[in-house]
């Protein structure tokens, strides 16, 4: 009975692998499967690199595929990648363009407005003189030795305590010897709330036309 009915009791549904599928099988249950953005199954496996990082590291990335950002060595050490193009240069070139941005908003909101000797002749000779205040920093022996006959003296060792009553309803033309002390009173000034004002570059030494003492 046993001998007649062996093959009952030893009979299977499962089919003999052959070599090359138990290879196969030992491979895959080794390796884990990659995975896309659309998450299917990816043909391309992390390399031995890679799987030897990120069991070092205890860390988690996608394997490489298409759209994909994944760590990969290139012998700099590791960067993430998506698309061929290493992420951390996009997040550097946009700071990079921020930062300059907000440089250049910052220093053209902050900027003085200047005018040459001769652009400051054609404001005086001009049909709007009227239409700006204009001041020499320079100190009172300076003055009169010599300035333009439009200019009234508002000395910057003062100016502290004079600038109340300077104008706030007109462009203000400021001056001094050379240009210097005339950019210290636009700064000073425009810490005190005024605006429109313009330094003359180059100042008196500068200055060609007519003087009156």
């Amino acid at each position: 009975f046993f001998h007649e009915n062996c093959s009952f009791f030893c009979k299977t549904d499962a089919r003999a692998e052959t070599p090359a599928e138990a290879r196969r099988s030992s491979r895959s249950k080794e390796q884990p499967q990659a995975f896309s953005a659309a998450g299917v199954k990816s043909r391309r496996q992390p390399s031995k690199t890679t799987r030897s990082f990120n069991r070092a590291n205890k860390i988690s990335v996608p394997f490489p595929s298409v759209g994909v950002p994944y760590l990969s060595a290139n012998g700099e050490g590791y960067k993430l990648k998506t698309g061929g193009i290493t992420v951390w240069k996009w997040i550097m070139t946009g700071m990079i363009a921020a930062g300059a941005a907000i440089f250049m908003l910052l220093n053209s909101a902050g900027a003085e407005e200047e005018i040459s000797t001769k652009e400051l002749e054609e404001k005086l000779a001009g049909e709007q003189a009227d239409d700006y205040y204009f001041v020499d920093v320079r100190e009172p022996d300076e003055f009169e030795e010599g300035h333009i006959a439009q200019m009234e003296n508002y000395p910057l060792s003062t100016l502290s305590e004079d600038y109340a009553s300077l104008p706030q309803d007109k462009p203000m033309v400021i001056i001094c010897r050379s240009g210097n002390r005339s950019e210290q009173a636009v700064e000073f000034l425009e810490q005190e709330g005024f605006d429109d004002l313009i330094n003359v570059e180059g100042g008196m030494l500068d200055w060609e036309g007519e003087t009156v003492q």
